[in-house]
């Protein structure tokens, strides 16, 4: 039978896996809350989510990947999606101004060529943009 952890031993917890160094996506997670003065409901309520899943998402197997709920949530505690994500960056970020460039240039030179040029030509759509890679495809 699990007995509720006290507020000592979560704050031991949380403590613990700070020091870590916020390796896990888990980890990250709890931080940014802790930071941001939220508390799971908090979080719940603004997701439109249980408080289970977002309890969950702080828990090593139960931490969301997918970035349509890690850039509301990076939103949400007002820290930068590359360092929520992957731990890159400064975690501090100001959404009115953009991505981080820096991160995405990183994740534009890790692509193989066809996936730059089919990522180019999605945007270029979604921009309502005329296909130009047509000719510059090898």
């Amino acid at each position: 039978m699990n007995k509720k952890p006290t507020q000592k031993e979560v704050a031991e917890d949380l403590e613990k896996r700070f020091n870590y160094g916020l390796r896990r996506l888990s980890d990250r997670i709890a931080y940014a809350r802790v930071k941001a003065n939220l508390t799971h409901k908090d979080v719940a309520a603004a997701r439109g989510v249980s408080l289970r899943t977002a309890i969950r998402w702080e828990s090593r197997h139960g931490a969301p990947h997918r970035p349509s709920v890690l850039i509301p949530l990076a939103e949400l505690f007002n820290i930068s999606y590359p360092f929520l994500a992957s731990h890159f960056g400064s975690q501090y970020h100001d959404f009115a101004q953009g991505v981080e460039l820096e991160y995405l240039q990183q994740k534009w030179s890790s692509l193989p060529r066809e996936k730059q040029i089919a990522t180019f030509d999605y945007v270029q759509a979604l921009l309502g943009e005329s296909n130009a890679t047509t000719s510059t495809k090898s």
